[in-house]
């Protein structure tokens, strides 16, 4: 990669893109663990180099056509990759990030359950924020969760509502376009997530609130948001199950 830094025109990698082909006859933990080798070695990669990126697709396709993926990147691997890294000088630049990810299957008893503990959970959560905090110029962004049969438990619970501190503590001035996939959140972090940002296109679908109505929502992208030009919404869930 720093042949790549030093030789190329643009002094960049202007596209980088994490996937994986064949895993639809493969055991599902074989796949995730070939996933988390290949992020890990491509963000080491990418911090000895310091090659700065344009734009990042992890396990994501971009999300584009909005199904569902058998590839997604284990939201654990993330802290213990960027504990190791220092991604500033490669993502500073980057307007375009494209992540899917899912729950660690690793140590799952016969029952389905994971041994996953609350703390762990949210520290996940943490460093999924402070991965995307190191994106400052993002114009583009895509997010998926893929979801596993697992036993339901607080600590996956608390993953699986890893956007909300992203809405918290995430600043995306620059953002325009947003697309969101199979993610769980309240209405209080969507409205405030969508108070920080001006975009001109949105995509949902498969969002559930688990607190909250859709309501203020849909009155805010209709009053507010005055450089929305495109709105995709699809199956989107609320209490008590109200679909739209």
């Amino acid at each position: 990669m720093k042949n790549l830094r030093n030789n190329t025109s643009h002094g960049c990698l202007v596209f980088r893109s994490l996937s994986l082909q064949g895993l639809e006859d493969a055991d599902p933990d074989d796949g995730y663990e070939a996933e988390a080798k290949l992020f890990e070695i491509t963000m080491l990669a990418l911090s000895s180099s310091k090659l700065p990126v344009q734009m990042l697709d992890i396990f994501a396709d971009s999300c584009s056509h909005l199904t569902p993926s058998l590839c997604a990147l284990v939201c654990c691997k993330i802290m213990a990759t960027m504990n190791k890294v220092n991604l500033s000088s490669s993502f500073r630049g980057c307007k375009i990030l494209s992540l899917r990810m899912s729950h660690c299957s690793w140590d799952i008893d016969e029952e389905f359950r994971s041994p996953l503990s609350l703390d762990q959970a949210r520290e996940h959560t943490i460093f999924i924020c402070d991965s995307v905090n190191m994106f400052p110029v993002l114009e583009e962004f895509y997010l998926a969760w893929e979801y596993q049969d697992l036993a339901l438990s607080d600590a996956l619970d608390a993953e699986e509502h890893f956007f909300d501190r992203i809405a918290d503590s995430c600043e995306s001035p620059f953002l325009k376009k947003c697309t969101l996939q199979n993610i769980r959140t309240s209405e209080t972090a969507m409205l405030l997530f969508l108070h920080k940002v001006q975009l001109t296109s949105l995509s949902m679908k498969k969002v559930f609130l688990n607190n909250g109505q859709f309501g203020s929502i849909f009155c805010y992208l209709s009053t507010s948001m005055p450089n929305l030009d495109y709105l995709y919404l699809c199956q989107l869930y609320q209490e008590p199950g109200t679909v739209y």
